[in-house]
């Protein structure tokens, strides 16, 4: 799957040379450890493979605790409970917390 992502990234990024793309990790859910450790392989290769900058971690903000700590379920990272209503969709808090780092992140670029 990874592959084909990358393939078609590298196809719109020559049809297009001067949008600037930014890639984002794959969101997390609350739930199964083993459903996001999958999510974590997959975002792990966008974090190596596009590590010059234009990465929005997502997955590392829905997991961040406002204390800064990190949600763990099983020793994988989880979406912070707090910011979600329904264990996948975030709710007004986890939708603040995740606007704010991508508008950060894109001020940056």
């Amino acid at each position: 799957m990874f592959a084909v992502y990358r393939s078609r990234m590298a196809a719109l990024e020559a049809a297009f040379p001067t949008v600037r793309f930014v890639h984002l990790t794959v969101p997390l859910t609350t739930g199964s450890s083993a459903d996001n450790a999958m999510r974590e392989r997959f975002s792990d290769l966008i974090r190596q493979t596009y590590s010059s900058g234009r990465v929005f971690d997502l997955a590392k903000v829905e997991s961040t605790r406002t204390d800064g700590s990190t949600e763990f379920v099983n020793g994988v990272r989880a979406l912070v409970p707090a910011y979600s209503s329904d264990g996948g969709h975030l709710n007004e808090t986890g939708s603040g917390v995740v606007a704010r780092a991508l508008v950060l992140m894109l001020a940056s670029l």
